[in-house]
């Protein structure tokens, strides 16, 4: 129904959504892209609100228990809490510039009618998720960079000191990773993409003592490392586990190989079991490839509904390996 504005008699074609349930109103606008300029979200029984997590900025209107506006915030931004307004009783959302278009003023009377119920977007999960997550992870890959310095020390394994610079690489991305624009909800996309993270710290080391397969087991370890190193750093803040779209990464490692993070992890993993055989390692390995080639597969099912990814797939038309896959 038109949001009618009884001060000066304007009737405004205004679509009206109430937020009237817990997830509704703890969501909001979160998980959204857009705002069309005809909604209106309506928050009763509020007087304050954040952007935190938004993508975009919006305009407010906060109204006292009679429906006079007591306050008007218009172009607020993303990942902002303005003051408490003590004096409102509910709380008025638009698409940014529209109070200004529909010439509502402080000490205006406002009448409305909600049409229908905001429809609860679980997408929001993603956006209040993401920050608690990031910081987790990262303090996660933290740790195993700590851990790994202090075997580096002990040690001196070159491999190691390898693996300390990319925790440490993780560590960062983690804690500053962009949100995705669209995550998969396929329960066996992420099933199989923790599973297979998990399991790759369960090798265990067992040394060959014949020099010549340890030499060539190091060097692959290594040049599976600084692969990755160089991965890691071309793909920077999209990086993440689950399959998900964030920007479409087309420089560095990737103007060669689609998923050379995959790739330089298979060099790394497979040259470690050269130089620590055992069979519960040989398990882990054809488990980490196979779970690969499906992370590869359930990413590229995702990513080609973006159109500038499948421009990208005929440019570098190969996963894996330059020339074969």
């Amino acid at each position: 129904m038109p949001i009618v504005n009884q001060t000066n008699n304007r009737v405004l074609p205004y679509k009206v959504y109430k937020a009237d349930k817990f997830l509704s109103r703890l969501f909001g606008l979160l998980g959204t892209d857009n705002i069309d300029k005809n909604k209106v979200l309506y928050i009763p029984s509020c007087s304050s609100i954040h952007t935190m997590g938004m993508k975009y900025p919006i305009d407010l209107l906060f109204l006292d228990k009679q429906g006079i506006i007591v306050k008007k915030i218009t172009h607020l931004q993303p990942n902002k809490t303005p003051k408490n307004c003590f004096k409102a009783k509910s709380v008025l959302e638009f698409a940014d510039g529209q109070t200004d278009a529909a010439s509502f003023e402080e000490g205006q009377r406002i009448q409305l009618q909600v049409d229908e119920s905001q429809k609860i977007n679980y997408s929001a999960f993603y956006t209040i998720l993401h920050w608690p997550i990031n910081l987790a992870l990262s303090l996660l890959w933290g740790f195993f960079a700590f851990n790994c310095f202090k075997y580096f020390i002990n040690s001196g394994s070159p491999c190691t000191l390898g693996l300390f610079f990319v925790n440490t690489i993780l560590f960062f991305l983690f804690l500053t990773r962009r949100e995705s624009k669209k995550t998969t909800r396929n329960i066996l996309d992420w099933s199989i993409a923790l599973i297979t993270v998990i399991i790759s710290f369960n090798y265990k080391p067992e040394t060959t003592t014949v020099q010549t397969i340890q030499l060539v087991s190091t060097s692959f370890q290594l040049l599976g490392i600084l692969l990755l190193i160089f991965s890691l750093l071309s793909i920077g803040r999209s990086f993440g586990i689950i399959p998900a779209n964030r920007i479409i990464k087309q420089n560095g490692a990737y103007q060669f190989i689609r998923h050379p993070i995959y790739t330089s992890e298979v060099i790394f993993y497979l040259s470690f079991l050269l130089g620590n055989w055992n069979i519960q390692n040989l398990v882990i390995t054809i488990s980490i490839i196979a779970g690969q080639i499906f992370r590869s597969h359930a990413e590229e099912k995702l990513l080609l509904r973006d159109d500038e990814y499948k421009t990208y797939t005929s440019k570098v038309i190969y996963r894996f390996i330059p020339g074969i896959y």
